[in-house]
Formats: C-alpha cells, structure tokens, sequence
C-alpha cells in the first residue's frame, strides 16, 4: 500500500513514468454483500486502519475512501459495526481517523426512483439514509468527511431481467431526465462529488448479455466491432456541466421539494441558476421569485429528439427561450425533463 501510494502521489520521488498524481485510494467495494469481500466487519474495519496509517505515511494529501456501500440496507446491518470497531481499535491520538471520504451506490437497478430504493425490507429515501450516515459520523468525529457516490445510473431501453425484478421501458429521454434529477437531487442533500455508471456501456457485464449495466451509459455499443453511438443523456450531460459547473455546492437552495415540484436554485458568478421539474402528470403553475437580472434564459434539459442518433447539431439540439423577469419573478409549468432556468 505504501508502494501504491508514493508511486501516484505526484512528488517525484519513485513516482510512476510522468508522475501521474491519484488524490483518492478506495479501500475494497461493496463489502456489505457484493462479491469483492466475503469477512466480518471487524475484519474490514482493520484493514481500513492498517491500509489508511500507511498511505498517509507517504502521502499524507492523498484521501482514503471507505468501500462503497451497495445498498442502504447494508449500511445499517453491515456498515454501522465496521464505525463501532473503527472506534474500539483506536489508537486514541488527537484527531484520529481512518477514512476521509464516506462513499455510498444509489442505481435505478433497484424499484424506486432518484430519491429513493425500495428493497424487500423498506424503502429507503436519499435524504433520510444521509441524515443517518452523517449523525454517526459526527458522533465518531468524522463530521467533515466527504460524500461521494461512485455508482450513479439509470438505464435506457429494457434490460434483462434480473433475479430480483423485470425492468419496465425506458426511454433515452427518460434515462437522460433521470440524469439530471439524480445529479441535482443529491447535490442538494449534501453530496460532494458523483460518478456516473459508465460513459460507454458495456457488452455481457457480470456474465449477462444486455442486463442493467449494458443499458445505463451515455454512449451506446451494442457489440463489439460496431460503432458507438451518443444516447441523449450524453448531451444532457454536456449541458448540465456547462450550466451547472462552478457553481457552489454548499450554497445549493432547495426552494420546493412538495406537490411533486422540484425547485432548486445554485450560485454561480453571482447569479442564480434554477433547476425545476414536476413528478407528476398534472400540470402545476410555479413562481421564481428572486430574479436579479431584467430576462432568464430557460433551457429543457434533454435535447428535443427521440434518440441520441437524431442529434448531429449539438448546439442546436436544446429548446431554449429568453423570458422577461416582471418583478424578479418568473411564472413556470415546469414538466418531467428538468428545465435550466439562468439568470441572464
């Protein structure tokens, strides 16, 4: 571990050819039940302190993330022993710990939607699932350890069926709109840094020809050999990044999360960024109120096409119009695709 660490730490010393610099090793994945780990959680919670004291040793920037959790359920039944251990086999020095980043997996491979898993047992909301994690942690004096996902998806088209479910269609507009409201959603419950599951889809994943992980990229390879092709939530993608990047996560405003409105307003330059979308199939009048600048320029998330394939203009692939603010308020029927709603 010390070897890994000093290899990718960037400082020229024994460093890889071009010193490639890795600002986060992650110890293990998905012990709670995945295959990568088959031992207790006192057994995990030692290799997490062994592992951590010796990559900090050589490489005391780098982060070190806990495995990432595979479901909530797993984090009540597996995840909160390894945080007690983690507490008994301290070596009570100021300011001890044994992780920096806290990493959970939240997919549209389980029923639910982007705020929530339902699982056999109980559903468990995002926002609630959090709010526990984060009151354990503060309580072991991890209070500011960042939150990650490192598995977000959602897929497109009609799955395999697994053992656990048969997946309903989905559309690409569908995949692309799910993007965005799981990206926003969980910025504004307090996560950190989000990884989407993958950029180009794989081919039989885990042994199983078109199953949950072969439908949830944002470029499509229907097999090896054939060319790839762009899905809508690869330009949806693009777009939220372009909007959306920069701005402050920790100033993220949850102006209305009721009625099936969805309305959240970012910072960015000095302005204000609104992202809002309606769950439901009814069509619902909002008012943004707060409007800085004379006109808003209101952007639809998803391009207006049926299929990534149909798009060959990126810049003119979205539906955009430029409102007047009367009063710095602007009245919005916001729909099931997320609409951009910049200050201009």
């Amino acid at each position: 571990m010390k070897k890994a660490a000093e290899r990718y730490d960037g400082d020229g010393i024994e460093d890889a050819p071009g010193s490639p610099k890795i600002d986060v090793i992650q110890i293990g994945n998905e012990v709670d039940g995945g295959p990568f780990w088959d031992d207790t959680p006192p057994h995990y919670a030692l290799l997490l302190k062994k592992s951590y004291q010796a990559i900090k040793q050589v490489a005391p920037d780098m982060k070190v993330a806990i495995a990432g959790v595979a479901t909530p359920e797993g984090f009540y039944r597996y995840y909160r022993p390894v945080f007690k251990e983690l507490e008994k086999i301290k070596d009570k020095k100021p300011g001890e710990r044994y992780f920096d980043v806290f990493d959970f997996h939240w997919s549209g491979q389980f029923r639910g939607d982007y705020k929530a898993i339902e699982l056999p047992e109980k559903t468990y909301e995002m926002r609630d699932f959090i709010s526990d994690v984060k009151s354990d942690l503060k309580e072991m004096g991890y209070g500011d350890v960042l939150f990650y996902i490192t598995e977000m998806s959602d897929y497109s088209g009609r799955p395999n069926m697994n053992r656990a479910m048969k997946y309903p269609y989905h559309s690409e507009q569908y995949q692309a709109a799910s993007l965005v409201k799981r990206y926003v959603y969980s910025l504004a419950c307090g996560v950190d840094k989000i990884y989407w599951v993958t950029l180009q889809e794989f081919n039989g994943f885990g042994g199983m020809f078109d199953g949950y992980f072969d439908n949830v990229g944002l470029v499509k390879n229907p097999s090896p050999g054939k060319p790839a092709c762009k899905k809508l939530a690869y330009y949806t993608y693009k777009k939220m990044t372009e909007v959306l990047a920069g701005s402050d996560w920790r100033s993220i405003q949850k102006v209305r999360e009721s009625g099936g409105i969805h309305i959240y307003r970012f910072s960015k330059n000095g302005k204000s960024i609104w992202v809002a979308w309606n769950d439901t199939k009814t069509k619902q009048q909002v008012n943004i109120s707060g409007i800085a600048a004379k006109n808003v320029r209101i952007t639809r998330s998803v391009p207006a096409a049926k299929a990534g394939r149909a798009v060959t203009d990126y810049t003119k692939a979205f539906e955009i119009k430029t409102l007047p603010a009367k009063d710095g308020m602007e009245n919005l029927s916001p729909g099931s695709i997320p609409i951009f709603v910049e200050e201009e």
